[in-house]
């Protein structure tokens, strides 16, 4: 079965220069969603939350680079009307390094 979660987030992000070029990154983001699920009508309410911080790099006027650390979590309040699984709440954790090459224009 295919679940697709949708909805509005809001977020937001700061960077501070420490020097040479190398930046200090963090961004929060926090939303409320909906889980659909395939195969019938069902939707369930889902709390998103996200964070990222990192260190970047300018190497050039056009380019840098960025490592990081990102933790998001989904957390879906699973539907009262199925007895079974009543009240509690399916997690969704997805976390790890981050590397990123940006272009500057």
């Amino acid at each position: 079965s295919t679940t697709t979660i949708s909805g509005l987030t809001l977020g937001i992000i700061g960077a501070a220069p420490i020097g040479k070029g190398f930046s200090l990154y963090g961004s929060g983001v926090a939303g409320f969603m909906k889980a659909k699920y395939s195969g019938n009508s069902n939707k369930d309410d889902a709390q998103y939350t996200a964070s990222e911080f990192g260190m970047s790099y300018q190497a050039r006027d056009w380019l840098s680079f960025s490592l990081g650390y990102k933790y998001q979590v989904i957390d879906t309040d699973v539907d009262t009307n199925n007895s079974n699984y009543a009240g509690q709440v399916a997690p969704d954790v997805t976390k790890g390094y981050v590397f990123g090459v940006n272009l500057i224009f």
